[in-house]
């Protein structure tokens, strides 16, 4: 047992230099790295330091209104008086398009004109809840009549128009001005200003963080007014009345059912 201490004393003996030779040169290392990040710091520094230099030396002076400026430049710069000049901060001064950039990003949301009117752009989806298929295509197999190409759901780029409520609601977590529900018009625009369909409804919308723009989901009803159905008499899988000889359609006005989402508030 009194060999263990020795061993110890020797292992010790051993290690001490070379555990204060690996403390020396981490000590060293951190030194250098302080060092070197100081550095990089200091260049940052110097670098902002010059670019506020240059702003400041690029805003104009201002002065106040109905005074002379050549007056207000000699009071503030005169050796006479021996008052410094002073120029406005960065903070003080807005640079003249700021104003305009950011309205412009409020209103950049998608928008179209029709008529002289201006819509927005929404994505939709119809489903006809009318007594009749609409019916893109039919032709006659064996003399029986089959519809190749049926249409009663369509999705389609709709122009919209809708006005928001922005109420404030307790408990819901929802600021007033964040979300708003209102009514809510589309169209489908045709050639010649004529219009394709028409829907209304009623719509809810949430605010994204910043700018203008939103998430915005109708409900409501769509119509057609010229909707392509199969003729008077003619009815799908059915043999054609006697004495035609070839599918006959016809156009109507039918309703549908319209979901409608759009992207500005």
């Amino acid at each position: 047992m009194t060999r263990i201490p020795a061993v110890y004393a020797v292992l010790l003996s051993v290690m001490m230099p070379h555990y204060a030779v690996a403390q020396s040169a981490s000590d060293r290392l951190a030194q250098e790295w302080r060092d070197a990040k100081r550095s990089e710091l200091l260049q940052q520094r110097a670098a902002i330091d010059g670019q506020m230099a240059t702003l400041d030396a690029s805003l104009p002076t201002m002065h106040p209104p109905g005074a002379d400026p050549a007056k207000t430049d000699g009071a503030t710069t005169g050796s006479a008086s021996g008052t410094s000049s002073s120029k406005p901060s960065a903070t003080d001064v807005k640079p003249a398009g700021a104003t305009e950039q950011q309205r412009k990003s409020t209103n950049d949301a998608p928008s179209s004109e029709f008529a002289g009117l201006k819509f927005g752009i929404g994505i939709s989806f119809t489903l006809d809840s009318g007594d009749n298929d609409r019916v893109s295509e039919a032709s006659l197999v064996n003399g029986i009549v089959r519809v190749n190409d049926e249409d009663n759901g369509r999705a389609r780029i709709m122009l919209e128009s809708h006005y928001f409520f922005t109420p404030d609601i307790p408990h819901t977590g929802l600021k007033k001005g964040d979300w708003g529900v209102g009514p809510f018009v589309s169209l489908q625009p045709g050639t010649d200003n004529i219009i394709e369909a028409i829907g209304m409804g009623l719509m809810v919308g949430f605010r994204r963080p910043s700018g203008n723009d939103s998430f915005n989901l109708g409900i409501g009803m769509v119509i057609d007014p010229n909707t392509r159905i199969l003729g008077d008499g003619i009815v799908a899988d059915q043999p054609l009345p006697l004495g035609e000889t070839e599918v006959r359609y016809k156009e109507e006005m039918q309703k549908g059912f319209l979901i409608l989402s759009s992207f500005s508030f």
